[in-house]
């Protein structure tokens, strides 16, 4: 006896989720020389991840992809049926063609990415699809020279106190361009 295959479809990806958002001063860069990423890490997240950013690149789409990865990232977090979906083995040619199309409702996605998501879905690893974005964001923000700082204080800074810590972080030689 067959068992049936239960796949959650996509009639429309919560726009909630999707929020413009801004960068700041980051350069939005839209490829590199050799396309290659900054570095290269031996896992299958961290493949998918360098492939993903060569192609992004070659395609002169990493920024857009930067964005797209964000928002998968968030959608997984905030959104049940897209994580059920993802961690689906059993996902299919048809089942990703209607995700695709919800998430082009949903925002301005890239071919780059959407054919990402279907390669991820033919290769049976949609699942890993929180660690690969993860790990395209990190190697974009490495290509950026991003750094994430964190202040930790015994209460909170006041206005001027967060301006002087900006300030001092800015007249830093070494962080120029970060």
């Amino acid at each position: 006896m067959r068992r049936a295959r239960i796949v959650p479809t996509f009639a429309a990806v919560p726009k909630e989720l999707f929020q413009a958002w801004s960068a700041g001063d980051m350069p939005q860069i839209d490829s590199v020389p050799n396309d290659k990423p900054p570095a290269q890490e031996d896992t299958i997240e961290g493949r998918y991840a360098y492939v993903l950013f060569t192609t992004a690149s070659q395609n002169k789409a990493l920024y857009a992809v930067y964005e797209d990865m964000k928002y998968l990232s968030e959608l997984y977090k905030h959104c049940e049926p897209f994580r059920s979906f993802t961690e689906n083995q059993g996902v299919g040619t048809k089942d990703i063609t209607a995700l695709n199309e919800a998430l082009k409702e949903t925002a301005p996605f890239t071919d780059t990415t959407l054919r990402f998501l279907s390669v991820l879905a033919d290769n049976k690893r949609l699942s890993y699809i929180k660690p690969i974005s993860e790990k395209f964001e990190r190697l974009y923000q490495l290509q950026n020279r991003e750094e994430k700082i964190t202040i930790i204080s015994a209460s909170e800074l006041s206005a001027e106190q967060q301006n002087k810590v900006l300030k001092a972080l800015e007249a830093n030689p070494t962080n120029a361009g970060k």
